[in-house]
């Protein structure tokens, strides 16, 4: 229905109205006013991600990326050519919230890391921990990748795995925490 009315003689301005019957079922008006956690499902479905995806899977393919980068361990290095340890740690963090469609931290050094987890209670046995934990030692910090092993970016390798069960990494005294981001 068309309605028109004159704002009045002085003004020349008319007011045109038009009303309209919205007829949706339920399950059409449920269609398009998503919640945004179904939507970002959706979103991640169209990227060829499954919505049972968990954070720990996800990780593990992020961190499967950065080994195949094959880059260099670089000072103070924030990627893509050559990170450091927290630049590296921070990166993967971000990529796997990124991809769960959550927000990412900020960045922060080795120290900063531990610092905040251990303030948190979130320190855990190293035999404890899982795919995307923290672990770190006196100025190093990177993640779990399984079982045995930590990916991290250090000196002698770039952004590589080593064993922090009985590796070299393990003669560092590392301290392992929970993820609280994940």
């Amino acid at each position: 229905m068309l309605l028109t009315k004159k704002l009045g003689a002085h003004t020349g301005l008319t007011l045109v109205l038009l009303s309209t019957t919205l007829l949706l079922s339920p399950s059409s008006f449920a269609q398009r006013h998503k919640a945004p956690s179904e939507s970002r499902a959706t979103n991640q479905e169209k990227k060829g991600e499954s919505k049972s995806s968990t954070p720990r899977a996800t990780f593990l393919s992020i961190a499967n990326q950065m080994l195949e980068l094959k880059t260099y361990y670089v000072y103070n290095g924030n990627g893509p050519k050559g990170w450091d340890c927290s630049h590296a740690t921070t990166a993967m963090i971000n990529k796997t919230l990124s991809a769960l469609g959550k927000d990412t931290i900020s960045y922060r050094t080795s120290t900063t890391y531990r610092n905040y987890l251990r303030s948190r209670g979130l320190k855990i046995s190293c035999r404890e921990a899982k795919p995307g934990d923290l672990i770190g030692w006196s100025g190093h910090i990177g993640l779990v990748y399984d079982s045995n092993n930590l990916i991290s970016s250090h000196s002698s390798g770039g952004i590589s795995k080593a064993n922090f069960i009985s590796g070299w990494a393990s003669n560092m005294s590392p301290e392992c925490f929970s993820n609280p981001w994940f």
